[in-house]
């Protein structure tokens, strides 16, 4: 047996993206900070999440930036060559359940810098 679950409860960075893909394939990406503290210090972990079909369509009119999330879904890991042919990983987590706090005015007060690479 095996599992790959991640469970995650953080702030939306930017505002979500949503697009339709091949096949008409509906998408919605957005990055989740978690925040944790580190020797009185602060620091932010982001995760790139995306959510797909009715998932994302359910969830579009709702989620905006700096909303906190409850995410669970799994991990994806994909291989990519950059412009420069250099290998990299893109690590996104696929969401197969998203539940938010509060309504679309509702917004909290922490850091939404936004991380050093867009997915």
């Amino acid at each position: 047996m095996s599992m790959n679950r991640v469970q995650l409860i953080g702030n939306i960075g930017k505002e979500p993206v949503f697009d339709y893909k091949k096949e008409d394939t509906a998408v919605l990406k957005f990055s989740v900070a978690v925040n944790s503290k580190v020797k009185d210090k602060k620091v932010a972990e982001w995760f790139n999440v995306v959510a797909f079909d009715k998932l994302a369509e359910t969830l579009k009119p709702y989620l905006t930036a700096g909303m906190r999330v409850y995410v669970e879904g799994a991990l994806r890991i994909k291989k990519y060559e950059n412009k420069d042919k250099e290998e990299r990983l893109q690590v996104n987590i696929i969401a197969h359940k998203v539940d938010f706090f509060g309504g679309k005015e509702q917004k909290t007060e922490e850091s939404h810098e936004e991380p050093a690479e867009e997915f």
